[in-house]
């Protein structure tokens, strides 16, 4: 999982050098809305070179 791949990622980008507002729209819009696993894919992720 690239971490480009998630739209926050774009979203922090666009507020804070496109618009220049620093007023992100997050989806979710707090932690506490993100589902219990939201970590997971991160968690499982196995480069195909190795990292070390």
């Amino acid at each position: 999982m690239w971490f480009g791949s998630h739209p926050d990622m774009a979203e922090g980008i666009r507020a804070q050098l496109v618009d220049k507002d620093r007023n992100p729209k997050w989806n979710p819009a707090t932690i506490a809305d993100l589902p219990a696993d939201a970590g997971a894919p991160a968690r499982e992720f196995i480069p195909e070179v190795p990292l070390f």
